[in-house]
């Protein structure tokens, strides 16, 4: 290093190796300058959010060899049209985070009209950035239990509290059992997903299933469970489930909120609905059956109002 005047560290995503010999040059007495994810001049140089192609790692190279003294004439050109490039590069119009096509919390994170809902951990943390009656949401595994320190002072009477299946295997059924022991007035919907869809729908770290978050919830002391599903005969009759759960269609999610709104005391709605992009990957996989059911919109009669973008949340 101490023969160059400049190192470029090509590494793709987050920054590994240039942290690493930073701190080795840091006493070189001839210390050469480090570039990299940033030129020496706080220039971003390579992207951390995206995978390294020839073009970008090319482009690289030639603005750090021309701000090196280098005066090749197919070099500096290069440079100054990636410059020029990288000055117009911004995108026009931006998309909002928001729920897949079909994804189950479209429906899940609803709340009826006068009820408040907070947020955690998961996908369904979105629905605190657009809808007003849904809360910033609190770190893993405390889903719910700012709300044993806020209900003694104030009239708002109960709340629902938005929970990953994933969170809650991880850590997330502690929060319930302190709700319980807090006594407070609480819904707890857990949206079982069947992925944990927020890093790339890997399973869930243990065997989890429906019929054993009913049991391990009434254990721990929750005053009712409601199972409600986009296929509920799948759970009727299902003698997994422990006693006295009852199974509803999700059409029904507003009128059951209503009433577990009216309950004293912690109860848990399980809200089962497969991950969208689960579904689109198994389909693929030949792994779920793929419905031979589609949805066309006829050109000849649309009026292009967007309710079906609006219904459906397609983008």
């Amino acid at each position: 290093a101490e023969r160059h005047s400049e190192l470029l560290v090509v590494e793709e995503k987050k920054a590994f190796m240039q942290p690493q010999i930073a701190e080795l040059i840091i006493n070189l007495a001839n210390r050469p300058r480090l570039s990299g994810k940033r030129s020496p001049e706080g220039d971003e140089l390579l992207p951390s959010s995206l995978s390294l192609s020839a073009q970008m790692i090319a482009r690289a190279i030639a603005l750090r060899l021309v701000a090196n003294g280098c005066e090749e004439p197919m070099i500096t050109s290069y440079a100054e049209q990636a410059v020029a490039e990288a000055a117009k590069s911004g995108l026009a119009v931006m998309r909002t985070p928001y729920f897949c096509s079909g994804c189950p919390h479209n429906t899940s994170t609803k709340v009826p009209a006068g009820s408040v809902a907070m947020g955690g951990i998961g996908c369904h943390a979105m629905a605190s950035a657009y809808r007003p009656d849904t809360l910033a949401p609190l770190q893993m595994g405390g889903e719910g239990c700012n709300w044993i320190g806020i209900a003694p002072f104030t009239n708002t009477q109960h709340v629902f509290q938005n929970l990953g299946d994933g969170t809650y295997y991880h850590s997330g059924l502690m929060a319930i059992r302190a709700a319980v022991a807090g006594k407070v007035n609480i819904t707890y919907k857990i949206l079982y997903n069947d992925a944990v869809a927020m890093t790339g729908g890997q399973p869930v770290d243990g065997p989890i299933s429906v019929a054993e978050i009913t049991h391990q919830v009434l254990h721990e002391g929750v005053k009712r469970c409601v199972v409600v599903s986009d296929y509920p005969e799948k759970y009727r009759g299902n003698s997994e489930l422990a006693a006295g759960v009852e199974v509803l269609h999700r059409d029904q999610l507003d009128q059951l909120q209503r009433q577990l709104r009216e309950i004293p005391g912690c109860t848990v709605i399980v809200y089962e609905q497969t991950c969208a992009a689960e579904k689109r990957r198994r389909r693929k996989r030949g792994k779920l059956e793929d419905p031979a059911k589609r949805m066309y919109i006829n050109p000849a009669v649309c009026e292009g109002c967007g309710d079906c973008s609006a219904q459906s949340t397609c983008v």
